[in-house]
């Protein structure tokens, strides 16, 4: 079902909240994981970075970070034993960039938190998270920071503890994804 799973990371922790729901999801569909960060080539891009002078000195501190973030997911997925291909990307346009890159790798599933870091691009377009909604043409799963989610479960006076529909439909999918694996071992 899905079996190649993109997940856009920027190194914030929503970001890495979301390569852990997708790492959790290839794990129990047996499916590979694609971490991408994308930077933006232009001398436009290191506004708010340190440093000056040319093009590739301004973009210098942008792929230090790129690089991190990149790192970062790509240990956090290895780490449960999921195949991983991470990858620097550079585009102008993040949110298409990044549905330009799951249409070229075939990708069944896209999973990103609900807000990462943010720059000049998110003043001008808005989220990045609500454009690749807006024009993805497949399943986009939208990771919440879990913080936030227990401060306004708390607010409404619910308990995290209970079971979300999330939640069943995960243990669901994952039980579904067991009897198949059952059900080939058998064959």
């Amino acid at each position: 079902m899905f079996n190649r799973i993109l997940v856009p990371v920027d190194g914030s922790s929503r970001s890495l909240q979301a390569v852990e729901r997708a790492t959790s999801i290839a794990k129990a569909f047996g499916g590979h994981v694609f971490a991408l960060t994308l930077i933006d080539p232009s001398p436009f891009a290191a506004v708010g970075h340190i440093g000056t002078g040319a093009h590739g000195q301004q973009l210098d501190p942008a792929q230090r970070q790129a690089i991190a973030a990149i790192r970062a997911a790509s240990e956090l997925v290895k780490s449960q034993g999921v195949p991983v291909d991470a990858r620097v990307v550079e585009s102008h346009i993040t949110w298409k960039g990044i549905l330009e890159f799951a249409n070229i790798l075939g990708i069944d599933l896209i999973v990103m938190g609900a807000h990462g870091q943010r720059g000049p691009e998110h003043l001008i377009l808005g989220s990045v998270t609500q454009q690749v909604l807006r024009h993805a043409a497949l399943p986009v799963m939208i990771v919440q920071d879990e913080a936030q989610t227990d401060q306004a479960s708390a607010e409404r006076g619910r308990s995290r503890a209970r079971p979300t529909d999330t939640t069943l439909f995960w243990r669901a999918a994952k039980e579904l994804s067991e009897r198949i694996a059952q059900t080939r071992r058998q064959r």
